[in-house]
């Protein structure tokens, strides 16, 4: 593989990858804010701290939203150029074995059941 085609492949895969990795922090802080407005509810906290979690919970919401919108991006990006640069013959290097992981594993965020 051509150096500069594998440089291009790294970098297209490492974006995906970190934004893969932010998508799922956003995800994760999103369950922790769910479940602490389910125990301000049970416990009958004053409504305006409810209120200011469920703001946080739209904010992240949103966030996350933005981060899956450019993460759909990259990962077409890094699909395509993938897809121009590997045949079948292609010897299997850690950049193409990498790249097969990370279009896995970014793939994975839209086979989930959100809204985008």
């Amino acid at each position: 593989m051509e150096q500069d085609k594998k440089k291009q492949l790294t970098l297209k895969y490492k974006q995906v990858q970190r934004l893969t990795k932010e998508y799922n922090s956003y995800k994760k802080e999103e369950d922790k804010i769910k479940e602490k407005i389910k125990k301000e509810e049970e416990s009958n906290v004053e409504e305006y701290y409810i209120n200011k979690s469920k703001e946080f919970l739209t904010e992240a919401k949103q966030t996350k939203a933005a981060v899956r919108a450019k993460l759909r991006g990259y990962l077409d990006e890094l699909i395509s150029y993938f897809n121009e640069v590997y045949t079948p013959d292609f010897e299997e290097n850690e950049e193409i074995k990498v790249s097969k992981e990370i279009i896995s594993n970014g793939s994975m965020v839209f086979n989930e059941n959100e809204e985008e």
